[in-house]
This record gives C-alpha cells, sequence and structure tokens, in this order.
C-alpha cells in the first residue's frame, strides 16, 4: 500500500511537471507567434 501511494505520487510528480514545461513551452509560442 504504501508502495504503491510512492508509485502515484511520483508518477503525478512528473506528470505535473511536463504540464507545466508543456504549458511554459505554448506560452513562449504564443509570444513569438505575436511578435512575429
Amino acid at each position: 500500500m504504501l508502495k504503491n501511494d510512492l508509485i502515484v505520487k511520483t508518477f503525478l510528480c512528473d506528470f505535473l511537471h511536463i504540464e507545466r514545461q508543456k504549458n511554459g513551452y505554448w506560452h513562449h509560442f504564443m509570444l513569438y507567434s505575436h511578435a512575429a
């Protein structure tokens, strides 16, 4: 149970990190497309 909880927490952290990076990428993409 405890081990499973750790796996879920790690997965969630990785998922949130990836989502944040994607959002950052889109933010830069929008800025550059408006500047062009």
